[in-house]
């Protein structure tokens, strides 16, 4: 698949609303590797058990108190495959709700799409006001575009970000799937210690 270019990417988020449920991973098993669970490179032989952290909605989307592991409604699952959408993969999970109630219809998500690190050379900067005052900003958070894998859904290398193609964004939007926010990855600003930190990275390449 040939790149798709920078303005048709984007990061899918948490909107932190009030009213969708969001979950908890404090009484799953400590001992699991959830970064190598988010990235589909391991799949929990059982379901990780999720409960409430706040909201009492149930919606496509769930969030957790760890930002790599999100869960998807079925009726997503079954739109993204019926889409053909690539580079993601399912994992087991036991939501519960306030009163301990199994809610199911529901897997984890896990971004098995790759592409390589944050790039900060290729950012624009741009000078933006603060409380404390105005100081060095950046936006775009771009890659090198050889080093996508051609997958729809990916994660660059070294973060947990969801980053989608405007293919994956038309499907969504089109399904009606709630409580996701959809930033273009052009848009993405970041300051200049996260700079720093993106250039040290790429040093250790």
């Amino acid at each position: 698949m040939p790149f798709p270019g920078f303005e048709n990417i984007f990061c899918l988020g948490e909107p932190f609303a009030n009213r969708p449920f969001r979950g908890s991973l404090r009484e799953s098993d400590r001992g699991l590797d959830h970064d190598a669970i988010a990235s589909g490179r391991v799949v929990p032989s059982q379901p990780i058990r999720i409960v409430p952290y706040g909201g009492r909605e149930l919606t496509d989307f769930i969030w957790t108190d760890y930002v790599g592991i999100r869960l998807v409604s079925r009726r997503l699952v079954s739109l993204l495959r019926d889409s053909g959408i690539a580079g993601w993969s399912t994992f087991p999970v036991e939501v519960y709700g306030r009163e301990g109630e199994v809610m199911s219809g529901f897997d984890g998500f896990a971004v098995t799409g790759r592409c390589g690190k944050f790039d900060p050379a290729k950012s624009l900067p741009f000078l933006k006001r603060m409380p404390g005052g105005v100081f060095p900003h950046f936006k775009g958070r771009f890659f090198r575009p050889d080093s996508w894998d051609g997958s729809d859904v990916f994660s660059p290398e070294g973060t947990t970000f969801l980053f989608v193609t405007r293919a994956v964004y038309d499907v969504l939007r089109r399904g009606g799937a709630r409580n996701v926010e959809y930033r273009p990855i052009t848009e993405m600003e970041f300051g200049d210690f996260e700079k720093s930190l993106m250039e040290k990275r790429l040093r250790e390449t």
